[in-house]
């Protein structure tokens, strides 16, 4: 769950014309992140700007604005362990191996609801 500050209004987006291929894009693009759990439907009254920006060899990037959202949230200070703390429980150790995180990143479960 996102933690809003109290007195922060959250952004309404307003609602934007696509082209017909930009529409089957971003309907596509979204059925194949919830067919992969990567998001889910969720009713919240703010909402985000989506547009499309255009890749190098021609394909169309979706990006969302977050910036509105982002200014009234509360800042969750450490919420990760601090580096020096992870070096310290590794400290006798004599194996190590390198992780993927960049794939691992999307696998961690969330719980419904947060």
């Amino acid at each position: 769950m996102i933690n809003v500050k109290p007195v922060y209004k959250l952004p309404y987006g307003r609602i934007y014309n696509l082209l017909q291929f930009k529409l089957k894009k971003l309907h596509a693009n979204i059925e194949t992140n919830i067919a992969n759990s990567f998001i889910q439907q969720l009713s919240s009254p703010a909402a985000a700007l989506m547009v499309f920006t255009m890749k190098k060899d021609g394909q169309l990037r979706l990006s969302v604005d977050y910036r509105a959202l982002n200014m009234g949230t509360v800042e969750i200070r450490y919420p990760h362990p601090l580096i020096s703390e992870l070096l310290d429980q590794v400290r006798e150790s004599r194996i190590f191996t390198k992780l993927d995180l960049w794939n691992a990143y999307r696998l961690i479960q969330i719980k419904k609801g947060e």
